[in-house]
Parts: structure tokens; sequence; C-alpha cells
């Protein structure tokens, strides 16, 4: 799955979750209207009932916000400039390019790189020029 569809997935569910804790406010707000007309001897429950709205309406708002930052970074993806502000050229610092002759791709493996071999893994073998296996060859001292 794409960055970009992952963020749109994740909107989407935060959407839903909104509407879902809405509504519940919303029920909660008739039960409170129930309780209020009905002139109920329950003490408290207004205010439970208050507290409960309230607490459902501030999550559905939360995540209204976080679907929203969801969708703008879902578009930012899909028209470039998420991806370059993640590769941190977001000012127009974009590579420049190389003198004639040279590369950013590199076709062999540099002298100075080496693969370390696991425990128990058999000697990775190394392209050294004939001329200078003396130089980087290691003599057992015996």
């Amino acid at each position: 799955m794409k960055e970009r569809d992952h963020v749109i997935r994740e909107a989407e569910h935060h959407v839903r979750k909104a509407k879902h804790h809405r509504a519940t406010a919303k029920a909660a707000g008739k039960f409170l209207e129930m309780h209020k007309t009905a002139k109920s001897d329950m003490e408290g429950l207004d205010e439970l009932i208050e507290s409960y709205i309230e607490q459902h309406s501030a999550i559905a708002d939360e995540h209204t916000d976080y679907a929203e930052h969801c969708a703008k970074y879902a578009k930012s993806l899909s028209d470039g400039t998420g991806a370059r502000k993640v590769a941190g050229m977001e000012n127009g610092d974009e590579l420049e390019p190389f003198p004639e002759g040279f590369s950013r791709v590199v076709p062999d493996v540099p002298q100075n790189f080496r693969a370390v071999p696991r425990f128990g893994q058999r000697e990775i073998a190394q392209a050294v020029a004939p001329e200078f296996r003396k130089l980087v060859s290691i003599e057992d001292e015996e």
C-alpha cells in the first residue's frame, strides 16, 4: 500500500469516527431532553449526560481535525510537495547538476566500502586488482 493510499484511508477512518461521535452526542442530547421533560427525580443525571455530550463532541472535533490533516497530507503527496518536503527540498534547494563527466550513480563499490560478514558466514570475495593484492593481503604470523 502506498503512503498516499494509507493516508487517505486514515482520513476516511477519522471521518467515520467523527460521524459516530456526533451521532452519539446527538442521541444523548435527545435522552437529556426526555429526562428534563419527564422531570425525573434522578439527581445529577443532567450533569452526567451534558458531560457525556461534551466529551463526544470534543472527540468528534479531534477526529475531524485529524481527517482534515490527513486529507491535506494526501494531497501534498499526490502533487509532489509532500515527497519534496520529506526529502528536505521544500525550499527549492534541488540537487545541483554535476560537472561534465561526473555522475551520482556509482557503478562499482568504492574501495573504502567493506562488507562485514555475520558469524559463521563464508568469506565474501573482494575484487582487488592484482597489482594491489600485496598491499591489502594479511599474512599469517607463524
